[in-house]
């Protein structure tokens, strides 16, 4: 059987036709598309693999099909969207691309009823839906000088949010750490200071007791679980605080002399750590708008403001 893998690539790097070539028993493709770099598309060898998996129809979420050539392959697009990237490319879509299996023998020929999978990432407007709460909206509309104080740690979430759901596992920390250190730092840098002032924040106590309810709830059953027991969920929060502090310092800083790094397009390691993070931010943050939003200026605004929806239903009547 030999893999096709096709990555889609985002690029301004002209191409004017299409460019073939074989290295190390793979065959590469390049193609454009307008005479822009548009995707790679690599052919594996032959290689002989059980075929239980290619005879079903339809897999779970989780069914990996025995292939080995994928890690290898995804290892050097590693190196090469880095090389790629000063001539033009901005991403090579190294986790979401289409895999293609083909039979090399008349076996796999009649056995295999897999031909192909697709992996994709949810974005978050694909996403299932939250509660339908009209209300609030309006709210954030009416409460914005109020919420205002709370702009740069918002933005921080967000982007974090936007982080953790694209897999960017560590800016997402580095952005869900901002909030905390905004909201209770209390300006100080050194790590010391900075886990004092932690540990002396009720807010952010009541924010770790809620996130390891969330984050037990949300990763119970998976192969994570037992890393978020061992990081968070067992641990005090004296520890999970110095752990944060720590972690953040860590992952601030990158030298080819360090023993233990991080690479850039690896984070999944730093997955249980992002969540966990973000649910504390998710929490202190709801919780800070939240008390804006119930406050009798609040209410009183939303009470004096008709807003009528489609289906002809006035909010709060």
């Amino acid at each position: 059987m030999r893999f096709r893998y096709t990555f889609n690539v985002q690029s301004h790097t002209r191409l004017n036709a299409a460019l073939q070539f074989t290295y190390d028993g793979y065959d590469f493709r390049l193609e454009h598309s307008n005479v822009r770099l548009t995707k790679v598309v690599v052919t594996s060898p032959h290689a002989e693999v059980p075929l239980d998996w290619f005879m079903l129809r339809k897999h779970t979420l989780y069914t990996e099909p025995p292939d080995p050539f994928f890690e290898k392959v995804q290892g050097w697009l590693r190196i090469i969207r880095g090389a790629f990237g000063l001539v033009g490319v901005a991403d090579i879509s190294i986790d979401e691309c289409l895999r293609e299996f083909f039979p090399s023998t008349m076996d796999e020929q009649l056995k295999m009823q897999t031909k192909s999978m697709r992996y994709e990432r949810f974005k978050r407007d694909q996403l299932p839906l939250g509660d339908h709460i009209p209300e609030r909206l309006v709210q954030c509309v009416l409460s914005y000088e109020a919420i205002s104080e709370y702009e740069i740690p918002l933005e921080f979430h967000r982007r974090g949010m936007n982080g953790q759901n694209d897999g960017r596992f560590v800016e997402a920390i580095v952005n869900f750490f901002f909030v905390l250190e905004y909201l209770f730092g209390g300006g100080q840098h050194r790590k010391t200071r900075l886990i004092a002032n932690f540990q002396a924040s009720p807010a952010l106590i009541e924010g770790l007791a809620e996130a390891r309810r969330q984050t037990f709830v949300q990763l119970r059953g998976a192969d994570t679980f037992e890393m978020f027991q061992e990081r968070y969920g067992n641990e005090t929060d004296e520890k999970v605080i110095t752990q944060m502090v720590e972690m953040r310092g860590f992952l601030h800083h990158q030298s080819v002399k360090r023993p233990r790094t991080w690479h850039p397009a690896l984070q999944r390691e730093y997955a249980v750590d992002a969540v966990f993070t973000g649910a504390v931010s998710q929490y202190v943050l709801s919780k800070a708008v939240g008390e804006i939003l119930a406050s009798d200026e609040a209410m009183a605004k939303l009470a004096a403001t008709p807003t009528v929806q489609s289906d002809a239903i006035q909010l709060g009547k």
